[in-house]
């Protein structure tokens, strides 16, 4: 199942430094498909060229309101050399907005005096990609809105009289080694349900915050932020009102990083958890509900590790989502969220086994949609009404999704955009999102193995567990785990007795 598009660009994104010039980004470039001179109008090179085209601009300077609602690329000679300025007062220098997914690049250009407008005002499903250029002078730099994606690397913004950058809706962006300095009011503000992952940048002297959350106590808004901030190493100092409002963004500063808002994968310690959590050895298992060997791992060995271990606060013992049968698996971890929301996962879990493989038996198994499992979450005493509206929302966004993606592929659309445009749509369930965020967590585990253990990685199925970091795979003869657990556990003593 593949990540969302924010998500996995946090993984691997390089750190760069800042010089006093940020690069363009130009070497290995497409062929312009036209050229656009001085005195020559953007917009009418727009209207002409066909989707995918490539237009450079020369070096100089117009002035000129354009529009851009289909895929391009639209490149300058360089952020210093080719400006594009605002003509009509209240208007972005450049606009970008489609109900259709259509990706747009823009590299190597200034906007700026937009004369009460943004610099690039990105819409409706636009997936945009900016690079080297320079955003000054005007109302915001750039204005993210409805279900916008951007990825936003090596730029300035300096002189805006509103923020740098502004998110608001549920767009989801990407930045990184930029420059925010400057701005009259923040470097870089966000709202509603917008993402961001910010890495590398640089947000210093801007007049208000350097980064802020559309809510209080930053400014005096009745609404919550609803999405998320991811980040890391970046250099945030000298902002007038704070550097980041809430306080608790200022991971953004640290090496190390992290993530706030109620989109950010749950920390381990809100996973379905068993055992003491201050247990020396922490076992995390990824699994589905319709994998047999799963089932029978649950019902032979992991009574024996539950009585031997986790009773005796030895094992911190968690469990995370990850789906290899399809769409059917995908509903039944949904489910299981909506019960752990509830506080009665494990109940949910032992039943769910049992419904799913009748009489234990792992050759006969039964696929429950929606009103199956609702079946079960009354079996074990939850709130019908709440896990209901729970998983009811899920099933309402998948069939809906699943329109759509018949629709792309139906229409002759590319299968990859159109599985990659199932997955981003999908991604505004929560339920579903946090099982994404369960996949996210197995690759950073998987980062993390030693390099003996390193070629294990490529076999994962289910069950596959960790150890204090170390990977098993597979519904294992306890006395494997056992051995793991005791060699973890006896590491454990020795560095108490070195203290």
């Amino acid at each position: 199942m593949r990540k969302i598009l924010l998500s996995a660009a946090i993984a691997g994104l390089a750190v760069a430094l800042f010089t006093s010039g940020i690069p363009s980004g130009t070497q290995d470039q497409p062929e312009c498909t036209v050229t656009v001179r001085p005195g020559e109008s953007i917009q009418a090179a727009i209207d002409r060229v066909p989707e995918g085209a490539v237009i450079c601009l020369e070096e100089g300077t117009w002035e000129e309101n354009i529009v851009i609602g289909k895929g391009l690329t639209l490149r300058g000679a360089g952020a210093e050399k080719s400006v594009i300025k605002g003509k009509e007062a209240g208007k972005p220098v450049i606009r970008i907005e489609s109900e259709e997914e259509i990706e747009v690049v823009i590299a190597g250009l200034t906007a700026a005096e937009a004369k009460g407008g943004d610099g690039i005002l990105v819409g409706g499903r636009a997936c945009v990609t900016i690079t080297g250029s320079n955003f000054v002078g005007n109302e915001y730099g750039i204005w993210l809105v409805g279900s916008a994606q951007a990825t936003i690397s090596g730029s300035n913004f300096e002189g805006n009289v509103g923020d740098g950058i502004k998110i608001s809706g549920s767009p989801q962006a990407t930045i990184s080694s930029s420059n925010f300095e400057g701005n009259l009011w923040d470097g870089i503000r966000l709202g509603d349900s917008a993402q961001a992952t910010i890495e590398g940048s640089k947000i210093i002297n801007n007049e208000g915050y350097g980064v802020a959350l559309w809510q209080q106590p930053c400014f005096d808004a009745d609404w919550l932020f609803e999405g998320a901030v991811r980040g890391r190493s970046n250099e945030i100092s000298g902002n007038k009102e704070a550097d980041v409002c809430p306080s608790e963004l200022s991971f953004l500063m640290t090496e190390e990083g992290g993530c706030y808002g109620p989109l950010c994968p749950a920390p381990l310690e809100e996973q379905p958890t068993k055992g003491s959590l201050e247990a020396p050895v922490t076992m995390v298992e990824f699994a589905e509900f319709y994998c047999p060997y799963c089932a029978r791992y649950f019902w032979e060995i992991f009574p024996k590790i539950e009585e031997e271990y986790i009773t005796q606060s030895l094992v911190k013992y968690q469990f995370l989502n990850l789906i290899v049968h399809g769409p059917v698996a995908t509903l039944a971890a949904v489910a299981g969220e909506c019960a752990h929301e509830q506080g009665r996962f494990w109940q949910f879990h032992d039943q769910l086994f049992e419904a799913i493989f009748p009489g234990r038996n792992l050759y006969q198994r039964r696929e429950l949609d929606a009103e199956g499992l609702k079946g079960v979450a009354a079996q074990v005493g939850l709130d019908m009404e709440r896990f209901s509206a729970c998983i009811e929302s899920y099933d309402a966004d998948y069939s809906s999704c699943l329109a759509s993606y018949n629709e792309c592929t139906g229409a002759g659309g590319d299968l990859e955009r159109c599985a990659e445009e199932f997955d981003r749509c999908l991604s505004s369930n929560s339920m579903f999102a946090k099982i994404v965020a369960d996949r996210e967590e197995l690759d950073r585990l998987v980062a993390q193995l030693p390099p003996e253990e390193q070629a294990q990685a490529q076999r994962i199925g289910t069950p596959t567990f960790f150890i204090n970091g170390h990977i098993l795979i597979g519904a294992q003869p306890f006395e494997r785990f056992r051995q793991m657990i005791e060699r973890e556990l006896a590491r454990e003593n020795e560095e108490v007795v070195e203290h």
